[in-house]
Protein backbone atom coordinates (compact mmCIF):
# COMPACT_ATOMS: atom_id res chain seq x y z
CA UNK A 1 0.00 0.00 0.00
CA UNK A 2 1.26 3.35 -1.18
CA UNK A 3 -0.23 5.01 2.75
CA UNK A 4 -2.46 3.92 4.94
CA UNK A 5 -6.14 3.80 3.98
CA UNK A 6 -4.90 5.62 0.41
CA UNK A 7 -3.95 2.51 -2.37
CA UNK A 8 -5.46 -0.83 -1.55
CA UNK A 9 -3.22 -2.84 -3.29
CA UNK A 10 -4.57 -6.77 -3.81
CA UNK A 11 -2.38 -9.56 -5.25
CA UNK A 12 -4.08 -13.09 -6.44
CA UNK A 13 -1.69 -16.24 -6.14
CA UNK A 14 -4.42 -18.41 -8.26
CA UNK A 15 -4.82 -17.65 -11.49
CA UNK A 16 -6.73 -20.94 -12.33
CA UNK A 17 -9.72 -19.51 -10.41
CA UNK A 18 -10.47 -16.79 -12.91
CA UNK A 19 -12.84 -16.93 -14.65
CA UNK A 20 -11.07 -15.50 -18.22
CA UNK A 21 -8.45 -18.44 -17.45
CA UNK A 22 -7.41 -20.33 -20.54
CA UNK A 23 -8.44 -23.80 -18.82
CA UNK A 24 -11.84 -22.48 -17.81
CA UNK A 25 -12.98 -21.45 -21.37
CA UNK A 26 -15.94 -22.36 -23.33
CA UNK A 27 -18.05 -21.29 -26.13
CA UNK A 28 -20.12 -18.63 -24.22
CA UNK A 29 -16.66 -17.14 -22.93
CA UNK A 30 -15.31 -17.06 -26.50
CA UNK A 31 -18.43 -15.16 -27.74
CA UNK A 32 -18.57 -12.87 -24.76
CA UNK A 33 -14.96 -12.10 -25.83
CA UNK A 34 -15.58 -11.06 -29.48
CA UNK A 35 -18.41 -8.53 -28.12
CA UNK A 36 -16.40 -7.17 -25.75
CA UNK A 37 -13.83 -6.70 -28.32
CA UNK A 38 -16.27 -4.95 -30.98
CA UNK A 39 -17.70 -3.04 -28.06
CA UNK A 40 -13.91 -1.61 -27.36
CA UNK A 41 -13.51 -0.63 -30.89
CA UNK A 42 -16.22 1.13 -31.09
CA UNK A 43 -15.74 2.75 -27.97
CA UNK A 44 -12.34 3.72 -28.86
CA UNK A 45 -13.69 4.88 -32.13
CA UNK A 46 -16.15 7.50 -30.75
CA UNK A 47 -13.74 8.84 -28.66
CA UNK A 48 -11.51 9.36 -31.73
CA UNK A 49 -14.26 11.29 -32.99
CA UNK A 50 -15.07 13.16 -30.00
CA UNK A 51 -11.30 14.43 -29.87
CA UNK A 52 -11.15 15.12 -33.59
CA UNK A 53 -14.32 17.28 -33.68
CA UNK A 54 -12.83 19.08 -30.45
CA UNK A 55 -9.47 19.54 -32.19
CA UNK A 56 -11.51 20.94 -35.00
CA UNK A 57 -13.52 23.64 -32.84
CA UNK A 58 -10.51 24.71 -31.26
CA UNK A 59 -8.96 25.27 -34.74
CA UNK A 60 -12.04 27.06 -36.41
CA UNK A 61 -12.12 29.33 -32.93
CA UNK A 62 -15.60 28.07 -31.83
CA UNK A 63 -13.41 26.41 -28.76
CA UNK A 64 -10.53 28.43 -26.75
CA UNK A 65 -7.62 26.39 -26.04
CA UNK A 66 -6.51 26.37 -22.90
CA UNK A 67 -4.64 28.69 -20.88
CA UNK A 68 -0.45 27.67 -21.02
CA UNK A 69 -0.56 27.98 -17.14
CA UNK A 70 0.54 25.32 -14.27
CA UNK A 71 -3.36 24.63 -13.84
CA UNK A 72 -3.79 23.41 -17.59
CA UNK A 73 -1.91 19.91 -17.25
CA UNK A 74 -2.96 18.79 -13.94
CA UNK A 75 -4.22 14.83 -13.81
CA UNK A 76 -7.06 13.92 -13.47
CA UNK A 77 -8.49 17.70 -13.69
CA UNK A 78 -10.21 19.18 -10.54
CA UNK A 79 -13.53 19.45 -10.44
CA UNK A 80 -13.61 23.22 -9.74
CA UNK A 81 -10.32 25.35 -10.61
CA UNK A 82 -10.70 29.35 -9.66
CA UNK A 83 -7.49 30.67 -11.29
CA UNK A 84 -6.52 34.24 -11.31
CA UNK A 85 -3.00 35.27 -12.54
CA UNK A 86 -3.67 38.89 -12.43
CA UNK A 87 -2.44 39.03 -8.65
CA UNK A 88 0.64 38.70 -6.49
CA UNK A 89 1.69 34.76 -7.23
CA UNK A 90 3.12 32.53 -4.30
CA UNK A 91 6.58 32.73 -4.16
CA UNK A 92 7.91 29.39 -3.53
CA UNK A 93 11.97 30.11 -2.59
CA UNK A 94 14.64 28.71 -0.05
CA UNK A 95 12.16 30.32 2.93
CA UNK A 96 9.51 28.54 2.49
CA UNK A 97 8.35 25.13 4.43
CA UNK A 98 5.66 22.61 4.82
CA UNK A 99 3.79 22.63 8.32
CA UNK A 100 1.66 20.00 9.37
CA UNK A 101 0.16 17.96 12.67
CA UNK A 102 3.46 15.69 12.77
CA UNK A 103 1.95 13.50 15.42
CA UNK A 104 -0.40 12.01 12.70
CA UNK A 105 1.00 9.70 10.61
CA UNK A 106 -0.78 9.78 7.32
CA UNK A 107 -0.39 13.80 7.46
CA UNK A 108 2.80 13.53 7.94
CA UNK A 109 3.36 10.99 4.90
CA UNK A 110 2.05 13.54 3.12
CA UNK A 111 3.95 16.03 4.38
CA UNK A 112 7.22 13.66 3.56
CA UNK A 113 5.97 12.67 -0.14
CA UNK A 114 5.71 16.41 -1.44
CA UNK A 115 8.73 17.47 0.29
CA UNK A 116 10.61 14.92 -1.72
CA UNK A 117 8.05 15.97 -5.18
CA UNK A 118 9.16 19.67 -4.17
CA UNK A 119 12.87 19.03 -4.12
CA UNK A 120 12.97 16.45 -7.25
CA UNK A 121 11.32 19.43 -9.42
CA UNK A 122 12.88 22.77 -8.01
CA UNK A 123 15.81 21.28 -6.23
CA UNK A 124 14.22 23.16 -3.06
CA UNK A 125 14.61 21.47 0.34
CA UNK A 126 11.44 22.62 2.11
CA UNK A 127 11.71 21.42 5.64
CA UNK A 128 8.76 19.92 7.16
CA UNK A 129 7.97 21.54 10.74
CA UNK A 130 5.17 21.02 12.89
CA UNK A 131 1.52 23.13 12.50
CA UNK A 132 0.77 25.95 15.05
CA UNK A 133 -1.47 28.67 14.98
CA UNK A 134 1.12 31.08 13.67
CA UNK A 135 2.49 30.90 10.13
CA UNK A 136 5.17 33.18 8.92
CA UNK A 137 3.36 34.89 6.75
CA UNK A 138 3.93 34.54 2.75
CA UNK A 139 6.42 31.22 3.08
CA UNK A 140 4.02 28.09 5.05
CA UNK A 141 2.37 25.41 3.13
CA UNK A 142 0.17 24.25 5.71
CA UNK A 143 -1.54 20.31 5.78
CA UNK A 144 -4.55 18.89 7.46
CA UNK A 145 -7.93 18.91 8.12
CA UNK A 146 -10.53 20.64 10.07
CA UNK A 147 -9.95 18.68 13.10
CA UNK A 148 -6.59 21.20 13.36
CA UNK A 149 -7.90 24.38 14.80
CA UNK A 150 -5.26 25.86 12.65
CA UNK A 151 -6.61 24.83 9.73
CA UNK A 152 -9.71 25.48 10.22
CA UNK A 153 -8.72 28.99 11.32
CA UNK A 154 -6.91 29.64 7.73
CA UNK A 155 -9.90 27.85 6.22
CA UNK A 156 -12.81 30.55 7.83
CA UNK A 157 -10.28 33.42 7.24
CA UNK A 158 -9.73 32.43 3.51
CA UNK A 159 -13.64 32.28 2.77
CA UNK A 160 -12.84 29.25 0.76
CA UNK A 161 -15.85 27.84 -1.20
CA UNK A 162 -18.43 24.99 0.31
CA UNK A 163 -17.79 21.49 -0.46
CA UNK A 164 -20.18 20.56 -3.21
CA UNK A 165 -24.02 20.46 -2.77
CA UNK A 166 -24.88 17.51 -4.67
CA UNK A 167 -25.73 14.64 -2.06
CA UNK A 168 -23.29 11.85 -3.99
CA UNK A 169 -20.58 14.16 -4.91
CA UNK A 170 -20.57 15.47 -1.17
CA UNK A 171 -20.74 11.87 -0.06
CA UNK A 172 -17.65 11.51 -2.47
CA UNK A 173 -15.95 14.85 -1.22
CA UNK A 174 -16.45 13.44 2.61
CA UNK A 175 -14.30 10.26 1.62
CA UNK A 176 -11.19 11.42 -0.31
CA UNK A 177 -12.22 15.59 -1.04
CA UNK A 178 -10.02 18.10 -0.67
CA UNK A 179 -9.34 22.06 -0.63
CA UNK A 180 -6.25 23.66 -2.22
CA UNK A 181 -5.46 27.47 -2.09
CA UNK A 182 -2.23 28.94 -3.17
CA UNK A 183 -2.09 32.81 -2.56
CA UNK A 184 0.30 35.38 -2.83
CA UNK A 185 -1.28 38.05 -0.90
CA UNK A 186 -4.18 39.12 0.48
CA UNK A 187 -6.94 42.07 -0.29
CA UNK A 188 -4.49 44.44 2.06
CA UNK A 189 -1.38 43.40 0.09
CA UNK A 190 -0.02 41.19 2.79
CA UNK A 191 1.47 38.41 1.73
CA UNK A 192 0.21 34.91 2.06
CA UNK A 193 0.89 31.21 2.11
CA UNK A 194 -0.91 28.06 0.91
CA UNK A 195 -3.17 25.55 2.70
CA UNK A 196 -4.17 21.69 1.47
CA UNK A 197 -7.18 20.76 3.55
CA UNK A 198 -8.35 17.91 2.78
CA UNK A 199 -12.27 16.33 3.94
CA UNK A 200 -10.41 13.31 5.17
CA UNK A 201 -6.70 12.12 5.52
CA UNK A 202 -6.55 10.54 2.13
CA UNK A 203 -8.31 14.25 0.71
CA UNK A 204 -5.14 16.07 2.07
CA UNK A 205 -2.88 13.46 0.55
CA UNK A 206 -4.48 13.94 -2.64
CA UNK A 207 -4.50 17.82 -2.74
CA UNK A 208 -0.45 17.36 -1.97
CA UNK A 209 -0.21 15.58 -4.84
CA UNK A 210 -2.07 18.29 -7.08
CA UNK A 211 0.28 20.83 -5.52
CA UNK A 212 3.24 18.72 -6.52
CA UNK A 213 1.70 18.67 -9.90
CA UNK A 214 1.59 22.48 -9.65
CA UNK A 215 4.95 22.92 -8.83
CA UNK A 216 6.27 20.73 -11.33
CA UNK A 217 4.52 22.49 -14.31
CA UNK A 218 5.87 25.72 -12.92
CA UNK A 219 9.31 24.23 -12.83
CA UNK A 220 9.11 22.74 -16.21
CA UNK A 221 9.39 26.32 -17.84
CA UNK A 222 12.02 27.89 -15.37
CA UNK A 223 15.09 28.53 -16.83
CA UNK A 224 17.10 27.10 -13.38
CA UNK A 225 16.50 24.63 -10.63
CA UNK A 226 18.57 24.48 -7.19
CA UNK A 227 18.24 26.19 -3.27
CA UNK A 228 18.19 29.69 -5.09
CA UNK A 229 15.70 29.92 -7.44
CA UNK A 230 12.65 31.00 -7.34
CA UNK A 231 9.29 30.15 -8.46
CA UNK A 232 6.37 31.83 -8.92
CA UNK A 233 3.02 30.01 -8.39
CA UNK A 234 0.08 31.75 -9.72
CA UNK A 235 -3.47 32.43 -7.33
CA UNK A 236 -5.43 29.35 -7.27
CA UNK A 237 -7.98 28.08 -5.68
CA UNK A 238 -9.17 24.07 -6.34
CA UNK A 239 -12.02 21.95 -4.86
CA UNK A 240 -11.42 18.21 -5.86
CA UNK A 241 -13.35 15.20 -5.41
CA UNK A 242 -13.22 11.70 -7.04
CA UNK A 243 -16.20 10.89 -9.89
CA UNK A 244 -15.88 7.24 -8.62
CA UNK A 245 -15.48 5.43 -5.69
CA UNK A 246 -12.60 2.90 -6.88
CA UNK A 247 -10.00 3.93 -9.21
CA UNK A 248 -7.36 1.81 -10.31
CA UNK A 249 -6.31 -1.03 -12.77
CA UNK A 250 -5.86 -5.16 -12.81
CA UNK A 251 -2.33 -6.81 -13.51
CA UNK A 252 -3.60 -9.93 -15.12
CA UNK A 253 -0.64 -11.26 -16.30
CA UNK A 254 3.25 -10.85 -15.40
CA UNK A 255 6.13 -10.83 -17.93
CA UNK A 256 8.16 -14.19 -16.88
CA UNK A 257 11.34 -12.65 -17.33
CA UNK A 258 10.64 -9.91 -15.07
CA UNK A 259 13.57 -9.88 -12.78
CA UNK A 260 12.17 -7.81 -10.12
CA UNK A 261 8.28 -7.43 -9.87
CA UNK A 262 8.23 -6.54 -6.58
CA UNK A 263 10.03 -3.05 -7.61
CA UNK A 264 7.68 -2.76 -10.80
CA UNK A 265 4.61 -2.63 -8.14
CA UNK A 266 5.99 -0.03 -6.40
CA UNK A 267 6.88 2.18 -8.94
CA UNK A 268 3.52 1.55 -10.72
CA UNK A 269 1.65 2.30 -7.19
CA UNK A 270 3.48 5.28 -6.69
CA UNK A 271 2.51 6.75 -10.41
CA UNK A 272 -0.91 5.69 -9.82
CA UNK A 273 -1.02 7.40 -6.09
CA UNK A 274 0.40 11.00 -7.71
CA UNK A 275 -2.81 10.53 -10.32
CA UNK A 276 -5.33 9.80 -7.58
CA UNK A 277 -6.02 6.16 -8.10
CA UNK A 278 -6.44 3.93 -4.78
CA UNK A 279 -6.61 0.83 -6.19
CA UNK A 280 -3.99 -2.21 -7.54
CA UNK A 281 -4.61 -4.97 -8.44
CA UNK A 282 -2.24 -7.83 -10.14
CA UNK A 283 -2.23 -11.64 -10.23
Amino acid sequence: SHAPGMLLVTMHGTPAAHPRHPLLRDRQTELGEQEDMVAGRLRWALLWLVSACHAESVRSGQLAPPPPNATANLSPMPQVVQHDPSVAPFLLDYNAYITVDTSNSSHLFAANDLQAQVFNSTGLRLPVVPLKAAFSPGYYIAIGTLDDPAIATLVKNRKLPPPPLDANDRALFDGEGYRLDVRGQDSNGLPMGTVIVGASSAGAFYGCQTFAQLVNNTAASHPSTGPGATFNLDQVTIIDWPSFRVRGMHVHELNPEMTDPGMMFFRQVDRMASHKMNFFSAM
